[in-house]
């Protein structure tokens, strides 16, 4: 029993959790009459314009109302209590995580009339202090985003919030620490285990043609997002509405439509396709089930594709003789053999680092190095990779050399 217990109070935990951050939004607000005096038991309806969606609610004894968990998008208020006229605001807009407060005033009159208010609601958040940022969705699917060697990625329209500097492993938000932020998508957490870095996060959100908006929130956020310091995005994905939308794109980059580099030879093939589709609507089964204003669904695909050829930069890479110790063919870029010298003929560099050889020495012919010289350590640890040699410094009395050694 006392197993069972514990067990149900982890769950319910565990769905505060889930619950604690979220992108949805309040409508807040007083309902009173001309004089100011409260109108308890004012009805209140909210309509999302895009789904028919409504949520309801009732005035306290206050006047008092709060609409909450709604989703970011459109609305119209509508208020009614008896003796006055039907109250109706419209263009209410409402973003991610944000707390709107609309107070109306009814007057005097009967239900059947109403006051119509066509102005657009203050956006303006006097609820709390938190300074936020709103990137709707127009500017997310309008602002035009790189495509260079990777996906487009939603963390790339955080650069037009004023609090935000860096990018990458150096962003930071309203002055906080680099990488110390933390982003959410439709409340869930997209950060990884890792320090912070977009590139890595941006694997777990979806496409930016998915979003609907996003908001930067810096300075006096709620303690939901205690592990963030100095801010925290959230990003909320779209959704189905009564309408069929749909799209589809290909942000190409091809060689053939690209100039030669003005110290370059050839155009290095380079051939990038970042393409995808979104289709959304209601769910409609004919003759057996119409979503509309009820179920709605939306898709979203986004592929990527980058194929880039080799430029005609000259690599070095060892050769099969070069693996046994024998560099006696190594060439430099011009084919020229390179003289090599006996490695024990060398000496430290008194005047200071390095080791330095005198003119004199004899290199070795073109030919393999002694059988005793090439079974040394130093042949012995055949070093995988293109061999690399230290520079070195010398007096002009002196000739230096680079260790193992070579005559460049």
């Amino acid at each position: 029993m006392l197993q069972l217990r514990t067990l149900t109070a982890l769950l319910c935990l565990g769905a505060a959790t889930l619950l604690a951050q979220s992108e949805r939004g309040n409508i807040t607000g007083v309902v009173t009459d001309q004089s100011g005096a409260a109108v308890p038991g004012a009805q209140l309806t909210l309509t999302q314009r895009d789904t028919n969606t409504i949520t309801k609610a009732v005035a306290s004894a206050t006047g008092e109302y709060n609409l909450g968990n709604l989703l970011p998008g459109g609305y119209r208020l509508e208020v009614t209590a008896n003796g006055f006229k039907r109250f109706l605001q419209q263009n209410i807009t409402l973003s991610a995580g944000s707390t709107l407060r609309i107070d109306t005033a009814l007057q005097l009159g009967q239900v059947s009339e109403s006051i119509e208010v066509t102005a657009a609601a203050s956006t303006i958040q006097t609820e709390n202090a938190k300074v936020t940022t709103v990137v709707e969705n127009k500017l997310v699917d309008e602002l035009p985003l790189v495509v260079a060697g990777s996906m487009r990625s939603p963390f790339n329209l955080v650069a037009v919030a004023a609090e935000a500097k860096g990018d990458g492993q150096r962003l930071a938000l309203g002055g906080g620490q680099v990488a110390a932020w933390d982003a959410t998508l439709d409340g869930y957490s997209v950060g990884t285990n890792r320090s912070g870095d977009t590139a890595e996060a941006a694997l777990n959100t979806p496409s930016v043609e998915a979003l609907t908006e996003f908001s930067v929130d810096t300075n006096g956020f709620k303690a939901e997002y205690g592990q963030a310091g100095g801010g925290v995005m959230s990003f909320a994905s779209k959704s189905g509405t009564n309408a069929f939308h749909g799209s589809a794109y290909d942000f190409l980059r091809n060689d053939k439509l690209d100039a030669r580099g003005f110290f370059a030879r050839t155009r290095s093939i380079y051939r990038q396709n970042d393409f995808g589709f979104t289709a959304s609507g209601p769910v409609r089964i004919p003759k057996l089930y119409d979503g509309r204003n009820k179920t709605f669904y939306f898709v979203s695909y986004e592929g990527f594709r980058n194929r880039v050829g080799a430029n005609d930069s000259i690599l070095s890479v060892p050769t099969p003789e070069m693996y046994n110790g024998d560099f006696s063919k190594w060439v430099n870029q011009n084919n020229q053999l390179l003289p090599i010298y006996n490695p024990n003929t060398t000496r430290a560099n008194p005047n200071g680092v390095g080791s330095i050889r005198r003119a004199s020495f004899r290199p070795w012919p073109a030919r393999s190095p002694p059988t005793a010289k090439a079974s040394s350590p130093i042949a012995a640890s055949r070093p995988a990779p293109a061999a690399t040699f230290a520079t070195t410094t010398s007096s002009p009395a002196e000739r230096k050399s680079p260790r193992p050694t070579n005559g460049a």
